[in-house]
């Protein structure tokens, strides 16, 4: 009877140790994954840094075209804004201007009247 006890602890010792090489195989296959993203990462900021100065440059061209755009515009708006007072400044008479001279005014000569 003592050897049926042992052959049963035996048995449940083997069936752990089988479990565990499955829980090692899983672990090793998600290692594997996660390795190989990990990879995928590296070579995706391997690249992303080798194109650093060109997202740079680009970067720094769309700004300077969005400040020159910008300051366009603005710059017509003033332009506009400026010729529309000067429009309205020639359009209206200068009260402090001295009035226009105009032709001197000739005398008529006197009629003769017959009597």
């Amino acid at each position: 009877m003592g050897l049926l006890p042992s052959v049963g602890r035996l048995w449940h010792l083997a069936r752990q140790a089988e479990d565990l090489f499955k829980l090692q195989d899983q672990v090793k296959d998600a290692v594997k994954l996660i390795d190989g993203r990990l990879r995928t990462l590296e070579d995706r900021m391997t690249k992303y840094e080798a194109e650093l100065p060109q997202i740079v440059t680009a970067a720094q061209s769309a700004a300077a075209a969005a400040s020159s755009a910008t300051s366009g515009l603005s710059l017509t708006d003033l332009v506009t804004r400026l010729t529309r007072v000067e429009m309205q400044i020639e359009s209206t008479p200068n009260p402090r201007a001295a009035p226009k001279k105009s032709a001197p005014r000739r005398l008529a000569a006197p009629k003769n009247k017959k009597q």
